[in-house]
Formats: structure tokens, sequence, C-alpha cells
């Protein structure tokens, strides 16, 4: 099975995200990013998939590596 393969079979198991915290601020809706990898690790790790958020330069990037091939 190839990455696309793999990453096609994550987003289908993912499914809609949907904005599920509260800012009381301004009392408005969002999507909370650590509830997102609470979520979605799992999954990519069900599927052979690894989730790296190395900081370069100063920003965070998200690589999503294939287990088995690198």
């Amino acid at each position: 099975m190839n990455i696309y393969t793999k990453l096609a079979a994550v987003k289908k198991e993912i499914g809609a995200i949907s904005k599920d915290s509260t800012n009381p601020f301004f009392k408005s809706k969002y999507f909370d990013i650590n509830g997102l990898l609470k979520h979605v690790e799992p999954i990519l790790q069900k599927n052979g998939l690894l989730l790296l958020q190395p900081i370069v330069d100063g920003l965070v990037y998200s690589q999503i590596i294939d287990i088995e091939t690198g």
C-alpha cells in the first residue's frame, strides 16, 4: 500500500472537522488544534503513518511519514 492510499484511508476515517471549542472573550466557536491531534494521530498510526512537527527557523512544519517506506 502506498502513502497516497494510506492518506485516503485516513481522510475517509477522519471525516468532517467541526468547531468544537468556544472563545469566551469573543463568544465565538473555534477549532482546537490539540483536539485534532488527539483524534488524528491514532488514525494515522493505525494506517502506518507518523506525524512529525519539527520546528525549523522558529516555524512549525507538519510532516507525515510512511513508517514502512520513509
